[in-house]
C-alpha cells in the first residue's frame, strides 16, 4: 500500500536529492523512500523508555554505531550477573540479590537491544551503499 504526502523542503535539499537520483540513474522518489526507509525504523517491540534512544541511533556515525554494536556488560557485572544466576539456580538468592539479578538481566536486554539497532543500522547502510556500486 503507498500513501501519497506533500513535502516543502529546502532548494538545496532538493537539488542535493535530485543529483544523486541522476547520478545513480534512479527515479528521485524511489530514492527518496529509499532514505526515509533507511531513517525511520519500526519501534513496536521496544520498551517505551528506550524508543527515543533507539529512534535517535540512525543519526549516529558509523564509527559510534560500531561502538554500540560491539559494547558488553563490564566484567564486574557479567561476574555479579554470572554469580547470581548461579546463586539463583541454587536457590541460594536473598531479597537484595534477587533485585540486583532483575537489574543486571534489565542492563543486559538494555545493551542487547542497543547493539541489535546499531547492527541493524549498519547493516542497511552498508546494502544501501553496495547497491549502487
Amino acid at each position: 500500500m503507498l500513501e501519497t504526502i506533500t513535502l516543502q523542503i529546502p532548494t538545496i535539499t532538493y537539488q542535493r536529492a535530485f543529483n544523486m537520483a541522476d547520478t545513480l540513474k534512479r527515479p528521485l522518489e524511489e530514492m527518496l523512500v529509499e532514505v526515509l526507509d533507511t531513517a525511520i525504523w519500526p519501534l513496536d517491540d521496544v520498551p517505551p523508555e528506550m524508543k527515543a534512544e533507539l529512534a535517535a541511533m540512525v543519526y549516529l556515525s558509523n564509527e559510534i554505531l560500531k561502538t554500540i554494536a560491539n559494547a558488553t556488560l563490564s566484567i564486574e557485572q557479567q561476574r555479579r550477573l554470572h554469580g547470581l544466576l548461579n546463586a539463583q539456580g541454587r536457590a541460594e538468592l536473598d531479597q537484595l540479590e534477587a533485585k540486583q539479578l532483575k537489574y543486571l538481566m534489565d542492563e543486559y536486554g538494555r545493551t542487547m537491544l542497543r547493539r541489535a539497532q546499531a547492527s541493524a543500522i549498519l547493516v542497511r547502510r552498508e546494502k544501501n551503499v553496495s547497491r549502487y556500486e
